[in-house]
């Protein structure tokens, strides 16, 4: 089982609390695999799991649609909407969205596309997007 604790970020709204903050967080296998293949990254399972799992802490719930949260990383260039179901304090990831986070200039979108570059590399992890794909 695939749990990260980490101390809260410093509330910035009260009502729409941080998944983290809220209950432990578990990774299924399918959000995981959903997680790879929407980026086309190459990594272990494990890893996968482990990395959706640190992303989502940082999760802020949907207003509007109950038991979807969201997570946007400018440093990581990433969007990831997730279905989460809670039972008592684990909060089960069941299924994810992922996309790259690519608004903004084509100065922006070099950089991000740097930065993702740069995020990969250091996980280990291989690309497997073509060239031109976004």
């Amino acid at each position: 089982m695939n749990v990260i604790r980490r101390p809260p970020p410093p509330p910035d709204d009260p009502n729409r609390p941080r998944l983290g903050t809220v209950g432990q967080v578990y990774v299924s296998l399918a959000a995981a695999e959903q997680y790879q293949r929407a980026l086309g990254m190459r990594m272990q399972i494990e890893e996968s799991l482990r990395d959706l799992t640190e992303l989502l802490l940082d999760a802020k719930e949907s207003q509007t649609i109950s038991g979807s949260w969201r997570m946007r990383s400018r440093g990581e260039a990433l969007d990831i909407s997730a279905r989460v179901v809670r039972e008592g304090r684990l909060m089960i990831v069941v299924s994810c969205e992922a996309r790259e986070h690519t608004r903004g200039s084509a100065a922006d979108v070099r950089a991000k596309e740097k930065r993702r570059a740069e995020y990969i590399a250091s996980k280990g992890w291989s690309d497997d997007r073509k060239k031109g794909d976004t």
